[in-house]
C-alpha cells in the first residue's frame, strides 16, 4: 500500500515536470565597433558585446578572438582567466586587450562566441599608424539587447540596453530614454541628477531599466532610445508579466492542438494530484486507526 501511494507521488511529479510552454528560448545578440585607430606604442581595447537570455552561465560560453585567423584570446568556459576578464564577462563585454600596439598589429580581429549550438561572430578592424597619417575617428553608434522579458507578480526586473560609441564620448554628450507604450519611465540627458550605480552602469556602456516588484500593469513595449551627437538608436523589448493561475485558466478559443493538449495536460495534473493527495491522506489515517 504505502509503495503504491510513493508510486502514485512519483507518477504526478513525473507529470508535473512536463516542459513549460513560457520556458525561454536560448538566444545570443553581439555587437561592437567595427574600426579602431592608434598610434604606435599605445593599447588598444577592442570590445565585443553581446546579449544572452536569463539562464547563461559562464560555463555555456566559448568565445574566441582571432586576428587574420589566429587566436589571439580564448574562454573555453573553463579557462583560466584574470578576476578583471571574468568580471568583464558577467558585464557582458568580451574585450581583448592590446598592449605597446605596433603597425605589425594592425588587422582583422574576429570576436566568436558560441553558446548553446548558436555561434555568432562581430569582426573589427585595427589601424595603427603615425597621427599625421591617421584620419580622424568619426562617431558611431551600436545599441544591443534583449527582446524578450517574462516574469511573474512581484519579481524584480532589469531591461539591459548596452551602448559602445567612439573614444571621444563623454556623458554629457548622450541623451537616453526609456519609455513604456510611449510614456518616459527612466531620462538621462547628460546632466540628469542620478544614482551612483545608474551612473556607474553608463561608464560599463549599460543604460539598464530596473524595475521592482512587477505586477501585470507592467507588461508591455519598452524602448530604449540613445542620442549620440546626430545619431540616434533604439533597442525594443517586451516584457510579459504572467500570474501562475493563468495556465489553470481555459482559453476562450482555442486556436490549435497544441493549445488543447496543453490545457487537457494541465487537467490531468490536476486531477492525478487530487487523487494522490487523497489516496495518501486516507491511508494515513487508516495506519493511525490500525496503530
Amino acid at each position: 500500500m504505502r509503495n503504491f501511494c510513493h508510486l502514485l507521488s512519483i507518477l504526478f511529479l513525473l507529470t508535473a515536470a512536463s516542459p513549460n510552454t513560457t520556458d525561454e528560448s536560448p538566444y545570443l545578440t553581439i555587437t561592437g565597433n567595427t574600426t579602431y585607430k592608434a598610434e604606435p606604442g599605445e593599447n588598444v581595447t577592442l570590445l565585443c558585446l553581446y546579449g544572452t537570455d536569463n539562464s547563461m552561465e559562464l560555463h555555456h560560453l566559448t568565445i574566441r578572438w582571432t586576428k587574420d585567423g589566429s587566436t589571439k584570446w580564448l574562454f573555453n568556459g573553463t579557462s583560466s582567466i584574470t578576476a578583471a576578464e571574468r568580471d568583464d564577462l558577467y558585464d557582458n563585454k568580451a574585450k581583448l586587450h592590446l598592449s605597446h600596439v605596433q603597425k605589425e598589429d594592425s588587422g582583422t580581429y574576429s570576436c566568436t562566441i558560441h553558446y548553446q549550438g548558436i555561434e555568432k561572430s562581430h569582426v573589427s578592424t585595427l589601424i595603427v599608424e603615425e597621427s599625421q597619417n591617421m584620419p580622424e575617428e568619426l562617431p558611431f553608434l551600436t545599441i544591443v539587447g534583449k527582446p524578450t522579458y517574462k516574469a511573474k507578480p512581484g519579481e524584480n526586473v532589469t531591461l539591459l540596453c548596452m551602448f559602445q560609441t567612439d573614444r571621444s564620448m563623454k556623458l554629457h554628450h548622450l541623451t537616453i530614454r526609456w519609455t513604456k507604450d510611449g510614456s518616459t519611465k527612466w531620462l538621462f540627458n547628460g546632466t540628469s541628477n542620478i544614482t551612483p550605480g545608474d551612473l556607474d552602469n553608463l561608464y560599463k556602456n549599460k543604460a539598464n531599466l530596473r524595475l521592482s516588484h512587477v505586477q501585470k500593469e507592467d507588461s508591455g513595449t519598452y524602448s530604449c532610445t540613445i542620442h549620440y551627437r546626430r545619431m540616434e538608436k533604439s533597442h525594443v523589448s517586451t516584457l510579459t508579466v504572467e500570474d501562475l493561475n493563468d495556465i489553470f485558466q481555459k482559453p476562450t478559443a482555442l486556436t490549435s492542438n497544441t493549445t488543447h493538449d496543453k490545457y487537457r495536460t494541465v487537467k490531468m495534473m490536476l486531477v492525478v494530484g487530487a487523487l494522490v493527495t487523497t489516496y495518501c491522506v486516507s491511508f494515513l489515517i487508516f495506519l493511525l486507526v490500525a496503530v
